[in-house]
């Protein structure tokens, strides 16, 4: 829960001349919709030097036609067209190589086709987490908000995914950023041969890469919400299932100390309810579970609080009993995602 203290340091007054030149890179494939409404809140950043570098991977809607209209009209428009790819490379881990090996500049920061920032400064105030140590940057990627409580569900496990990543960070244990907002240095990806070590998992550009370059001296987070990189929900159940497996894929590969961690952390709520709900059955001591459930309950309600005013989601406190106690069936449905690897695709 050390995010729930953290407080976001005040930031120097820079001039434009002091920020360094940086290159956005974003792998689409058959994104021409998302890349026709959403890409100009990109390009139209307010920042001195940066290109937009979009990796078109293989699309074959119009996404070529739309990257072309807007050539003409943002200079900062980079295009890269990949016609065939390495099908050894799973995921969208060769875009991305070939989109880094592409980029002009030595600060990278990366987001998705689907994405909206949540301000014209994102890349500003994203930009100046880099200092002569801090070479990587996390950012929040939240997802929109629409009616539902499918919607809901989705950025409450988006908030507890992001209260995990940032705690183990400043704990000066990171292992994992998203992909829809993360900025680290090109010289660590090319220093690490980039994603040769697991360019056979589909996932894994975003945690597995983190992993093998990132420590407590060189990483940084940011919290501010001018930067947090907004992206479309999933709107079905299945869909949301075939995402989250994908995600959790990569689990296994982590480091000892952070799959001990992160696993004591799931245990002890799974074992808390299934405790609450033994006690219940066989009438063993209902006073005592319920008294040890409340207390529990009002320290989870005061910190996530906290936590979700601070990931701009408050209309989600009120449903924070509800959703504890679903993230244990939440467990038992992608804990074995965990432990079993199945590759697919990242787009089609």
């Amino acid at each position: 829960m050390r995010l729930a203290i953290y407080k976001e340091p005040e930031q120097k007054v820079v001039t434009n001349s002091d920020l360094p030149p940086i290159s956005v890179i974003i792998c689409a494939r058959n994104e021409a919709e998302n890349l026709k409404e959403r890409l100009p809140a990109i390009l139209e950043q307010d920042y001195p030097h940066f290109e937009v570098l979009v990796v078109n991977d293989r699309s074959t809607d119009d996404s070529r036609k739309i990257l072309k209209e807007f050539s003409h009209k943002y200079e900062k428009l980079k295009i890269l067209t990949i016609e065939e790819g390495d099908e050894s490379v799973k995921g969208k881990k060769f875009a991305l190589s070939k989109g880094i090996e592409q980029s002009t500049y030595v600060n990278l920061l990366l987001t998705d086709a689907d994405c909206t920032p949540s301000s014209a400064y994102w890349i500003r105030e994203m930009v100046k987490r880099f200092s002569d140590k801090q070479k990587i940057v996390f950012g929040y990627g939240p997802y929109e908000k629409r009616s539902g409580f499918l919607n809901k569900f989705i950025r409450y496990e988006t908030a507890h995914t992001a209260l995990q990543y940032f705690s183990l960070a400043l704990w000066g244990l990171p292992y994992m950023g998203v992909g829809r907002n993360l900025a680290y240095k090109k010289e660590l990806y090319l220093n690490n041969q980039g994603f040769v070590s697991h360019q056979h998992i589909s996932s894994g550009d975003d945690d597995l890469f983190i992993k093998e370059v990132a420590n407590k001296h060189n990483t940084d987070i940011c919290m501010d919400n001018r930067t947090f990189m907004y992206s479309k929900p999933e709107t079905n159940y299945k869909n949301l299932y075939v995402q989250k497996t994908r995600h959790f894929s990569t689990g296994k590969y982590y480091s000892k100390k952070v799959i001990a961690v992160l696993s004591a952390y799931s245990m002890s709520h799974f074992v808390f309810i299934l405790s609450f709900v033994t006690f219940i059955l066989f009438d063993i001591d209902l006073t005592t579970a319920m008294i040890l459930l409340l207390i529990r309950m009002m320290i989870q309600v005061m910190t996530f609080s906290i936590i979700l005013r601070k990931l701009g989601e408050p209309d989600l406190i009120k449903f924070i009993p509800l959703f504890d106690i679903l993230y244990v069936v939440y467990y038992v449905l992608f804990t074995p995602a965990v432990m079993l690897n199945k590759t697919k695709q990242w787009k089609k």
